[in-house]
């Protein structure tokens, strides 16, 4: 079930009902079809409401698990995915036992078991660049310019092209340039001819290349809290059963 089929169902129930209303002429019987008339025109507006938040708890989840922090540009472990995560998943696990029931809370704890996963291989992934680095470089002045510097803005770079979704595309390209501005006020991006420059943009663009995002969890076709049988379509069951119930009438 997809949210435009669902939403042309609802609203056509609205409208069924509405024209029941205007060609009713018994007042007592008006009265009743109005009142509820503005009982489902209510279901309606909180199911917008559920609808954005839903959509927003999942750009919350999408936009935390990274390497890096959107905002600031920092590391990100252990504690601070889970910290970022926290928040969004109460608010899908209330939809949840609103619209979804028992499918839906699987989905959700599916994917909350899958979180030291994640943060594991972001570790992995940032032991990984370590190592590399200190392969390539004995220099600290470099190794600290490559990790704070010049591999968030390449990262991000990379994930504004991948995505395709427009509301993650723009959040992204806010994080490039971001990670942009701090890459052109370190000294050391000046002090670096163009070959040198060049070489390590290439070294961190292969590095990030290498990374897997893990949040494919839940921007993936497949993913468990994308839109499946147990995603989107739990926000309809209750309003629908309704509007279904006052077009009787």
């Amino acid at each position: 079930m997809h949210w435009d089929v669902n939403w042309l169902r609802l609203e056509k129930q609205l409208d069924t009902l509405q024209q029941q209303v205007n060609q009713t002429k018994p007042k007592v019987k008006q009265q009743t079809l109005c009142v509820q008339l503005e009982t489902l025109t209510q279901q309606y507006q909180q199911l917008e409401q559920d609808q954005f938040t839903y959509h927003r708890a999942l750009a919350d989840i999408s936009q935390s698990v990274h390497p890096f922090t959107l905002d600031t540009a920092q590391w990100q472990l252990f504690d601070d995915l889970t910290t970022q995560l926290a928040a969004p998943l109460t608010t899908l696990t209330h939809l949840a036992k609103l619209y979804g029931g028992d499918k839906a809370q699987h989905a959700i704890d599916t994917f909350e078991a899958q979180i030291p996963q994640f943060a594991n291989g972001i570790h992995a992934w940032w032991q990984w660049v370590m190592q590399a680095l200190a392969t390539e470089t004995q220099e600290i002045d470099t190794q600290n310019w490559v990790l704070t510097a010049l591999l968030p803005w390449v990262y991000w770079t990379q994930q504004t092209d991948k995505t395709r979704k427009p509301h993650l595309k723009a959040r992204y390209q806010q994080a490039t340039s971001d990670a942009y501005d701090q890459l052109m006020a370190d000294a050391m991006t000046l002090k670096l001819d163009d070959t040198q420059r060049q070489y390590w943009v290439h070294w961190c663009q292969w590095m990030c290349a290498k990374y897997q995002r893990t949040s494919s969890a839940v921007e993936g076709r497949n993913g468990y809290l994308s839109s499946t049988s147990s995603g989107q379509s739990w926000l309809f069951g209750t309003v629908l059963e309704g509007a279904h119930h006052y077009s009787q009438f």
